[in-house]
């Protein structure tokens, strides 16, 4: 993290994914936006800053009712200058990038996703020209979560559950 981002308050790449990770989760608990913004100084690393987008991005895709305060935190840290537009875009750009793999684990977020970049594109968080890249991961993410590829292990005969098995029929007639 040094050579790429600075030496920050002297804490480590983990150690600042984790004070992130505690800040932005005091903020979702309290909806404090001051206490976050002077955490955030306080970590001393601006370049670093897309963690925190990141990081904000997939919390309001694990439990949607933090859209509305994960949009503020960004609206106020953005308008305040203490996030730029280039970590701003940089952190949404990182969350589309890895939207497919998150959908194998969560197969609403790339319509979580989708939804968060509307409500962050009506609040003016994001320049025009980058909306259709982000918009066209979401849509390919959300392609793969409703088609995924077969398996290894289904493709060479290996198994796994398919509507043929009986609890899959039985789960199709119940329908």
């Amino acid at each position: 993290m040094l050579r790429c981002w600075g030496a920050g308050a002297g804490q480590s790449h983990a150690e600042t994914k984790e004070r992130i990770a505690k800040l932005l989760s005091e903020y979702l608990d309290s909806r404090d936006a001051a206490e976050a913004s002077r955490c955030l100084r306080s970590l001393a690393v601006p370049f670093f800053h897309h963690e925190l987008v990141k990081q904000a991005l997939h919390a309001a895709m694990e439990n949607p009712a933090h859209t509305d305060a994960v949009i503020t935190l960004l609206k106020r840290l953005s308008e305040s200058c203490e996030v730029n537009s280039s970590q701003l875009a940089k952190g949404f750009q990182r969350t589309a990038a890895n939207l497919a793999d998150t959908a194998l684990d969560s197969p609403t977020a790339p319509d979580a996703y989708s939804s968060i970049l509307a409500a962050a594109a009506a609040a003016g968080l994001l320049e025009a020209e980058l909306l259709p890249e982000l918009r066209s991961n979401a849509a390919a993410a959300a392609g793969a979560a409703e088609h995924p590829a077969p398996s290894a292990a289904a493709n060479a005969g290996g198994g796994g559950g398919s509507a043929a098995s009986p609890s899959g029929a039985a789960a199709a007639a119940a329908a």
